[in-house]
């Protein structure tokens, strides 16, 4: 009985041991089930590889560059070795691009030249969200030879210098302050002000090295007669004690009071001459006035109207971030208020209704445009318990619109409007567009209208988005052979036997509002959308507008459309 009883005992033991064994496996097994968000990312990824093998059948150096260089960037965060490889092979495409031939001036020469200027702007400023040496090595190795480019073209140049020293200044000062001093060999500018003050607050020792040589920098160079010069140096002269270095804001003072002494600028003449010399006169007065009580401004105040005060708070508003930029009012207390309406606006704009009210609570600046905050929240929370009557009231004031295109206009700004919190009437209101911009006159406004309903009934997951944009296709591919036929009449559809992808002209902004919006498709359906694509005929643009589809499910869920 003992012996049994033990082994009964034994073999409920065992059979608890496998079954909890089948449950921890279940359990581990279960985060890698590619199900919803993830297995849309292993499409998305699977297409991004499918497409980079693609590149190589196109002609043309632009189109290999432009999507080789945005297929890299998305697939750094899961390949990273295929994407610094796919950025390697960007370069030589870029060179050929930036090499302008000797002779005459040719418009469509320097436009192209542009267009790849701006395509290895971007390509580096791609390279330092993940790897700021990289980007300084890609940099280097695509630059054009300064003999090929103007002043505007080498200004230009330096600004991308630049812009990729502010983006690795907090976490590279060192690559900061090498970036900083190539822009300056390339010519002082008012844009080496918008790396210098942050570097002086968070990187001083790089800081206060890039504050001295830019300074140095003007110490043997005639400064009146070139405005940019005296922008520069006045500029810098603004950033004083105790931010600026000491030593180095005296002789930049020493400096302005010679120029102003040694070219006379006193006189009352009135010519480009006595302006700039009037400029350097008031300031230099202005500051040795005030220098023996070092009344300087503080910091706050000087930062408060400063170029990076609105680029922080315009990243912030792209990025959608609400607590970094309230956050900003507290940094930049003289732009409480625009911060404050703009969060409001985001907040608003968003359907995040909650959020709205208490930062229209706490905008307690202005009680007039406070109260504009609340009105507009309670119209918003109207729009969402909106009755059939006052739907049948939007419906009839679109139809008093005599102008077919005004009256799609005006449905389509209530259904983004109302969408948010109220989706069966935005759907409604999208129904009646249709209807109404399918018996407007072919054409460019038609199609436009009826491309933009498509995009806004896949924002509601509606899948009638896909069918209208299904039966626009043939339209679309009959629209662009007939602008490359007629290519250079209105603008340049055509380059290197290719639909170039910077078109202008009323066809290439409907491809490009299709580009920008193609996340709205992707997460609708992506399946559906890749298949949709497809459907152009153009190689090029079939590659571009599916790498878009795969970069919309990478950057995750889009916010709403929203009609300013």
């Amino acid at each position: 009985m003992i012996g049994g009883s033990v082994s009964r005992h034994k073999l409920l033991i065992l059979i608890a041991v496998v079954f909890l064994s089948s449950a921890l496996s279940l359990a581990q097994e279960k985060p890698e089930e590619k199900t919803g968000e993830t297995a849309l990312k292993v499409k998305a990824y699977e297409l991004l590889e499918s497409l980079s093998t693609q590149i190589t059948t196109l002609q043309s150096a632009e189109n290999r560059a432009r999507i080789r260089s945005n297929i890299a960037w998305s697939l750094w965060p899961h390949d990273e070795k295929r994407a610094r490889a796919l950025f390697i092979e960007v370069g030589p495409d870029l060179r050929l691009g930036l090499k302008l031939p000797a002779g005459d001036y040719d418009p469509q020469v320097e436009h192209t030249f542009i267009v790849f200027l701006q395509l290895r702007s971007d390509t580096i400023d791609r390279i330092a969200k993940y790897d700021p040496e990289f980007a300084f090595d890609f940099l280097k190795s695509t630059e054009p030879s300064d003999g090929q480019m103007p002043q505007a073209l080498r200004e230009r140049e330096s600004a991308i210098t630049l812009r990729l020293a502010r983006q690795v200044a907090n976490t590279n000062p060192d690559l900061a302050l090498k970036l900083g001093r190539a822009a300056i060999a390339q010519g002082p500018s008012e844009e080496l002000l918008t790396l210098l003050r942050p570097l002086l607050r968070k990187n001083r020792e790089q800081g206060v090295a890039l504050y001295r040589e830019a300074v140095a920098k003007l110490r043997n160079g005639k400064l009146i007669g070139d405005y940019r010069l005296v922008n520069f140096a006045l500029g810098l002269a603004r950033i004083t004690p105790p931010l600026a270095d000491d030593t180095a804001f005296r002789e930049l003072m020493n400096i302005l009071t010679k120029e102003s002494r040694s070219n006379k600028c006193g006189k009352e003449t009135w010519d480009e001459m006595s302006y700039m010399c009037g400029q350097v006169r008031s300031f230099v007065a202005q500051m040795r006035e005030n220098e023996p009580a070092r009344d300087f401004p503080s910091e706050s105040e000087r930062r408060a109207w400063a170029p990076e005060a609105y680029a922080e708070l315009e990243e912030h508003v792209a990025a959608g971030d609400l607590d970094a930029l309230l956050q900003l009012a507290e940094k930049y207390p003289a732009l409480k208020n625009t911060i404050y309406w703009r969060a409001f606006e985001l907040a608003r704009s968003t359907g995040n209704l909650e959020r709205a009210q208490k930062i229209a609570t706490a905008y307690d600046e202005n009680p007039e445009a406070q109260q504009q905050m609340f009105r507009r929240i309670e119209q918003l929370k109207e729009a969402a318990t909106l009755s059939e009557a006052e739907l049948e009231e939007i419906q009839r004031q679109g139809e008093a619109i005599a102008d077919m295109k005004k009256r799609v206009d005006y449905l389509i700004q209530n259904a983004v409007r109302i969408g948010a919190n109220n989706r069966t009437v935005a759907l409604k209101l999208l129904d009646r567009a249709v209807e109404i911009a399918e018996v407007m006159k072919p054409g460019r406004e038609r199609t436009g209208a009826l491309v933009g309903i498509a995009m806004l009934y896949c924002m509601e997951k509606s899948d009638r988005g896909f069918t209208i944009m299904e039966s626009q296709m043939p339209k679309l591919n009959e629209l662009i052979d007939a602008a490359i036929k007629l290519d250079g009449f209105d603008t340049q559809y055509v380059r290197e036997g290719e639909w170039n992808m910077s078109a202008n002209g009323n066809l290439g902004e409907l491809l490009t509002f299709l580009s920008q919006n193609a996340a709205y498709f992707a997460w609708c359906d992506f399946d559906r959308a890749v298949n949709m694509a497809a459907q152009f005929e153009r190689a090029e643009i079939r590659m571009m507008a599916q790498l878009k589809l795969a970069q919309g499910i990478i950057a995750g869920p889009p916010k709403r459309f929203r009609i300013y």
